[in-house]
């Protein structure tokens, strides 16, 4: 009975001193057992140092133990039936919370209305096992909750909390335990035991101890041979127990762990009389593994020592690297291995590891370099089992039955890749259902009948034999699932379905499959995942086999229980680059480190304890001498050591690297760490690399798929000569030499701006362009967005919502129903009474509704019947006045002029083959008529502010009113051949309801007078006085229904939009010879990338082929048509120039 501390600093020698002690003792005392106590994670690492230090390559008398499978081991031999029950494991106590957590809801006053939330019960899991990891009991817990009064929430959270660890610890009681009871069980047994008292224990790679841990060691004192413990302290002083009262000053102290195990170990063998042996020190400076390397044995001296000594000699072991995101730092990181290698020849990618503090963070960036730079690595973590394709494929077919037949949970199981339907089938069914809104069970029973617009007949049968198929695999399970009555039930349902749809086959093939594709990491998950399903649906039978629920609580549960499992794989080489984080990875003979993403947030690690339990909460706690898991602060201090440990690792060199921006762009700072390197080392370079075409490549150039990358990146650049010189080298190789012709042609052949053939024109468009209106301007926006909507007939994914041009439609279709009631009524607008009007509108709203089932489908959307309604009414109220005050009457509502083959104006020759047809629908056209004269007018009504500019019409943009105008005008001159048609105006109605904001309390009639003004029409009117008095009658100075006003000298204002009647000729010429030469633009084939900015839009803000056109403006020959502001008057000016050089005959 002896206790002997061994002390040291990283890389000191004492695990291999005390194991060579520990081999020398076994084989002088072969009598004696050896057990040596580590980490879980560390237990394999240990017994291959332990074989390959032994002489004989084989350890008979030791044991590499971690305290779990110490208390096993002396289970085995005691048989108490207390050790004997069954240990639950996290996944299992997951399961039973969870169902605790529904029988206590009730009485749960913070908690409760959080259990539910996916991964909240984990966190309440960690609460309870950090109680009993440190031994904290029901009478403990109350007295925190007695201290915590004077905060309520702190103490409503205790109060909860000890109600379900109550409740758990009831449900273990005799037939259950944990994995953090297993050594308090273990105190109570192992005085039983034999084996412990020929036994020398060894405790090694822990930083301190936990107080059951505590325990266990006392009892080990009084009943082992020996004890011997490796403590991490650079000196060798220890502390008495009188400055344990510092101990709060002491935690800032880099070794304070490390100084309290020696303390309360110390005081424990004090108390129980144990020889307490001198202990072994190591004072040497430097330690034994920096003896060699100055540079890195100084960091071990005064890395957090808060010293003024730097290290000012020349040095190549400590560096610094920025990139400029965690891709750049990873692919810097590869580079240097790389180099490191190609320079070392006695360099194997064993010696080499790289860390972070955010192995999640950078696991897929990490992935991707290094498979690019032919590294093979090693990914230490554990990875979740939730968005593996059989843990969704089962979760996917639970929420179909919760969610009845949702769109999700459809989809989510049939993306799974288990589901045996083909991809195209899937995409298919996934538009038809998003397009019309498919949800819910009845949908899905009853064939469907509706088709997309561009939809054949036979693609509708397909969607129903898809249909029918999906319901089939669901029918039966889903019958199962809904008469289970309690957990075994579904479990039973559950597993059935698993064995007839072959899982385990499935998740052994694609285990396979990543096998041939050198995954082999993954490869071992997939292989794992079946087995992890099947122990997870045995725990459910074992822990809760009665338990009654809905199939909405047992998905639940479900989830409670895969958010626990971790998938944890072994390394399949011993070659291989480790990749690993600061607290997990067992580094052994590193000669490289790499450090990465050492940033504020990463680098100190953010708090890792129970949210549940704050910070405060913590800190607050700790005051009654009742230990916790470290606080937020602790944890900082505790992070130190790793940081230590970690960095003192290599004997040869260091690199640490940090990232200027998240993948996200978002900036980051780099960590205080880099400011206490740089502060020890104050001539360390920040090396920053490059990777633009102007870099050196040779810094680079490490395999040829990394090269190919840059030089792909690069093509469409000037290449300087060694860029040149590796695309030299690709052309001549056979295996490279396809893929790199394929980049070239995806940089330079063909670009964008090249046209298509006439030809090719033709096979598009036909000879005969059938055109509307708002296509045109599209094509005056942009010749390549024209070119891939109308073109190519690209479209987004059809999805049954209701936007902004859907609530036009439903304004267009009721304002046309109004109209035609009101046509077919003994009224006209001039003389229909008010409760006339408000019926009519009732009809022609209910009658539009019908077209736009969807407002039916949600509240919300049924909310905005009622807005449409008030919409409609205001919008035909205010019409209807404006017609009253002036003379002209609404003679043609949505005037469709698509079938007029007799129109000039519509029916348009290009060329002797080639002729264009337009196609469109007035909203609404008027007229009055005299005696000699017909006088139009046209009214486009907009859901949208619009308004009318006269520099839009000169550039192709807004050609709409005036092409309506030359269809009414043709179509009057044909009704009325006898008469004069002149046109009296073009304008924009926006359909609203405004609401006044004004400062002073308005009367009705002001309110009105307001409002009147807001939905004054926009557009241009003829100029002639006799025409205005047509349209109000009522105008003097100013008008509520046109955009015309007059100064106090009688004047037009310049507000005004007015027009000639020769003006409005000029706009009707010029836009004929404008969409004339839009159309033969089209037919010979202009498509390039030339979208267009003007004061009030740019063509790509809103472009739905952002992710086909990859618009670059900084390429030369990619720049947007800056168009000049022009005013009316310039615009007019213009237009007239155009015509005149054309009819001269020059090109324009």
């Amino acid at each position: 009975m002896s206790l002997k501390f061994w002390i040291g600093g990283s890389g000191a020698g004492k695990s291999h001193d005390l194991y060579q002690y520990v081999i020398e003792q076994s084989q002088k005392n072969p009598a004696t057992n050896y057990i040596v106590i580590v980490p879980e994670q560390f237990t394999l690492q240990t017994q291959r140092d332990l074989v390959l230090a032994h002489p004989r390559k084989g350890i008979m008398n030791i044991d590499v133990l971690s305290f779990a499978r110490l208390a096993y081991r002396i289970f085995d031999e005691t048989g108490d039936e207390n050790s004997q029950r069954m240990v639950i494991d996290d996944m299992g106590k997951s399961l039973v919370l969870r169902r605790i957590a529904t029988q206590k809801s009730d009485e749960l006053s913070v908690l409760g209305k959080n259990l539910k939330k996916l991964g909240y019960i984990n966190e309440v899991k960690s609460v309870i096992s950090e109680f009993m990891q440190y031994s904290i009991k029901e009478h403990e817990l109350e007295k925190l909750m007695e201290y915590a009064k004077n905060r309520p929430m702190l103490q409503y959270k205790l109060k909860d909390i000890s109600i379900l660890y109550r409740a758990f610890l009831e449900e273990m009681q005799g037939t259950y335990t944990t994995k953090e009871e297993l050594l308090e069980i273990l105190c109570r047994v192992i005085d039983q035991s034999r084996m412990v008292r020929n036994c020398v224990f060894v405790f090694d790679g822990f930083t301190g101890f936990t107080p059951v841990q505590n325990q266990l060691l006392q009892k080990l004192m009084v009943l082992a041979k020996e004890i011997h413990v490796t403590v991490l302290l650079r000196t060798a002083e220890q502390i008495d127990q009188e400055q344990e009262e510092q101990k709060k000053i002491q935690e800032q102290m880099l070794f304070y762990m490390s100084e309290k195990t020696i303390s309360t170990l110390a005081k424990m063998v004090n108390d129980l009389n144990v020889p307490l042996q001198a202990p072994f020190r190591y004072l040497s400076t430097p330690v034994y593994r920096l003896k060699d390397n100055p540079a890195l044995a100084f960091l071990e001296e005064h890395i957090f020592r808060n010293t003024a000594e730097t290290f000012l000699e020349e040095q190549d072991a400590v560096h610094i690297l920025c990139a400029k995101n965690p891709e750049e730092e990873m692919k810097q990181i590869c580079i240097e291995i790389s180099k490191a290698l190609r320079n070392n020849p006695d360099l194997h990618y064993g010696d080499i590891a790289v860390i972070t503090g955010d192995t999640q963070l950078y696991a897929h960036t990490a992935e991707q370099e290094f498979t690019l730079y032919d590294i093979p690595y090693f990914m230490d973590q554990t990875r979740g089992i939730l968005l593996n394709p059989l843990v969704e494929y089962l979760r996917a077919l639970i929420e179909i039955i919760v969610m009845d037949y949702n769109y999700e949970g459809i989809f989510r199981y049939l993306k799974s890749s288990l589901s045996d339907f083909g991809q195209e089938d899937i995409d298919q069914l996934e538009n038809y259902v998003l397009a019309f809104g498919i949800h819910g069970r009845k949908q899905w029973s009853h064939p469907w009948l509706r088709k997309s617009r561009h939809m054949q007949a036979e693609e509708l049968v397909r969607m129903n034999e898809l249909r029918e198929q999906v319901t089939m695999q669901f029918e039966c399970y889903e019958h199962g699932m809904r008469e289970a009555e309690c957990a075994k039930d579904y479990v039973q349902v559950i597993y059935e379905m698993i064995t007839s749809q072959n899982m385990e086959q499935k998740a052994h093939a694609m285990a396979e499959g990543f096998e041939a594709a050198g995954k082999m990491e993954t490869a071992k998950e997939y292989h794992q995942i079946y087995r992890m399903i099947m122990d997870l649906l045995d725990q459910i039978c074992e822990l809760l086999p009665d338990e009654q629920m809905s199939v909405k609580e047992f998905g639940e549960l479900l989830d409670a229980g895969f958010d626990e499992i971790r998938v944890g794989v072994t390394p399949p080489s011993i070659d291989e680059v480790m990749i690993g984080d600061i607290t997990r990875t067992r580094l052994k003979d590193i000669k490289l480190l790499f450090f990465a993403g050492v940033n504020e947030g990463i680098v100190p690690k953010g708090n890792s304890v129970s949210g549940i339990i704050s910070d405060l909460d913590r800190e607050l706690l700790s005051e009654q001498e009742i230990e916790l898991a470290p606080s937020r602060r602790q944890q900082a201090y505790k992070q130190r050591v790793y940081l230590y440990m970690i960095m003192t690792k290599p004997n040869q060199q260091l690199y640490l690297s940090y990232s200027l921006a998240s993948e996200e762009g978002q900036a980051l700072q780099p960590s205080y760490l880099i400011r206490e390197i740089q502060k020890l080392y104050p001539n360390i370079e920040i090396k920053r690399p490059s990777f633009d075409a102007g870099s050196a490549l040779s810094e680079r150039l490490m395999t040829p798929k990394s090269a190919l990358g840059e030089l792909a990146a690069c093509l469409r650049e000037q290449l300087n000569p060694e860029y040149e010189a590796l695309f030299s080298w690709y052309l001549s190789d056979e295996n490279y030499k396809k893929q790199v012709l394929l980049y070239v042609e995806a940089a330079f052949l063909p670009q964008k701006t090249d046209p298509i053939s006439k030809a090719v024109a033709q096979v598009l468009y036909g000879k005969v362009l059938t055109n509307s209106v708002t296509r045109l301007e599209k094509y005056a926006a942009c010749a390549y967005s024209h070119f891939l909507q109308y073109g190519l007939l690209l479209k987004e994914r059809e999805l049954y919502s209701f936007e902004a041009s859907d609530l036009g439609t439903v304004f267009h279709e009721t304002l046309k129903l109004y109209s035609g009631l009101l046509e077919k009524s003994p009224y006209t607008w001039f003389d229909i009474p008010e409760d006339a009007e408000n019926e009519l509108l009732r009809q022609s709203v209910e009658a539009s509704m019908k077209t736009a089932d969807i407002l039916y489908s949600t509240a919300r959307y049924q909310y905005l019947i009622h807005r449409i309604t008030r919409i409609m009414e205001r919008t035909v109220h205010m019409l209807t006045k404006q017609v009253r005050k002036g003379l002209f009457k609404p003679n043609n509502f949505e005037f469709s002029f698509a079938t007029q083959t007799d129109f000039h104006s519509l029916n348009i020759r290009l060329s002797e083959e080639e002729e264009m047809h337009l196609a469109g629908r007035i909203d609404r056209v008027d007229t009055y008529e005299d005696k000699d004269k017909v006088y139009v007018k046209i009214i486009d009504y907009k859901s949208g502010n619009k308004s009318f500019d006269m520099a839009a019409i000169y550039y192709g943009l807004e050609l709409q009113l005036v092409v309506y105008m030359n269809a009414a005008i043709e179509m009057q001159q044909k009704e009325h051949p006898d008469k004069e048609i002149i046109p009296a105006g073009v304008l924009y109605y926006h359909i609203d309801d405004p609401i006044i904001d004004t400062p002073k309390q308005l009367s009705d009639e002001e309110i009105e007078e307001q409002i009147q003004k807001e939905l004054v029409m926009r557009g241009l009117v003829n100029s002639d006085q006799d025409i205005l008095a047509m349209i109000d009658q009522e105008f003097q100075d100013s008008s509520t229904v046109i955009p015309v006003s007059k100064t106090s000298k009688g004047e037009f204002s310049k507000s005004s939009s007015i027009a000639t009647t020769e003006q409005f000729y000029l706009l009707s010429n010029f836009v004929n010879q404008k969409i004339a030469e839009m159309g033969s633009q089209i037919l010979s084939g202009r498509i390039e990338q030339n979208p267009c900015v003007t004061q009030k839009q740019d063509a790509c803000t809103y472009c739905d082929f952002h992710s086909i056109c990859q618009f670059d403006e900084r390429e030369q020959s990619a720049e947007k048509r800056q168009l000049d502001k022009l005013s009316a008057e310039n615009a007019l000016a213009g237009m007239n120039m155009s015509l005149h050089k054309k009819s001269d005959g020059e090109e324009v």
